[in-house]
């Protein structure tokens, strides 16, 4: 798997992962329980998916603070904004409104998902691959049951794919 993970870096020409958002999602996990973390860490998780899946729409870029899903899931949590703004948002007033907002998308940010899904289920596959390069070697089910699998397409704009196989 580690070659795999390590193959799927180099056809991607992913930039390396800061240490600064390692720092960042440690911080929340410290900080919070692990319901607690979990829920913000996987809210967060989803901000930065819709943004790598639509880079350019607005909608996805744009998080209003004073959003009560937001203000539940994050904005309560200790540490849990800070990521955010680690990740690439920035404050700012939009129409009378605080919001976070990601002018430009890094291009480290799918190693940062990559970091917060392995975080979330350690052990977990978690990997970006070409999708002219799967081969069955790089699927690894531990899932007896049929239909359990997920497979998510992560940017169809570049052709690569996420194959997260839950537990």
């Amino acid at each position: 798997l580690d070659s795999i993970l390590e193959a799927s870096d180099k056809t991607l020409n992913t930039a390396p992962l800061p240490s600064e958002v390692v720092e960042a999602v440690t911080a929340v996990t410290k900080a919070n329980g692990e319901e607690a973390w979990r829920e913000a860490l996987g809210t967060t998780l989803l901000f930065v998916h819709n943004i790598i899946d639509n880079p350019s729409d607005s909608k996805f870029c744009t998080i209003k603070e004073s959003n009560p899903a937001f203000q539940r899931r994050v904005a309560s949590k200790p540490k849990a904004t800070d990521l955010l703004v680690t990740c690439g948002f920035e404050r700012v007033e939009a129409a009378g409104q605080r919001v976070l907002r990601m002018a430009k998308v890094p291009d480290w940010l799918p190693a940062a998902a990559r970091h917060m899904l392995q975080t979330l289920h350690p052990g977990e596959s978690a990997v970006l691959v070409d999708p002219r390069t799967i081969r069955a070697e790089h699927i690894y089910d531990r899932n007896k049951e049929m239909g359990r699998r997920v497979v998510r397409i992560l940017n169809v704009r570049t052709n690569h794919y996420q194959v997260h196989l839950p537990r």
